[in-house]
């Protein structure tokens, strides 16, 4: 199987949640699909990403850092970080809003 069939995005049901989905849509990656996004490469077939875009509905140019697995967090500040995308690999977040301390 072609790794970027495996990419695929939720889509809702009725209109109204449709055209929200636009801007809060949420995107998941399978296997070999995997790699390339965020900066994550060396996926196997039991790998996946589940990615949710940020308000502005953009994709960020964040990357993970394999060093430094927590720098993907960040803490809410401003209107402007929910621009931010959310990013789960393998259940674990990469790419998220932490909890204050």
């Amino acid at each position: 199987m072609n790794p970027g069939i495996q990419a695929f995005r939720h889509q809702p049901s009725n209109l109204k949640d449709r055209r929200r989905f636009r801007l809060y849509g949420y995107r998941v990656y399978c296997g070999e699909a995997c790699n390339g996004k965020y900066g994550i490469s060396g996926s196997g077939p039991d790998d996946f990403v589940v990615v949710s875009y940020g308000r502005d509905g953009k994709e960020e140019d964040w990357l993970y850092d394999f060093n430094n697995p927590k720098a993907g967090l960040y803490e809410v500040v401003s209107l402007d970080d929910f621009d931010k995308d959310i990013v789960m690999w393998n259940g674990s977040w990469i790419r998220a809003p932490r909890l204050r301390r």
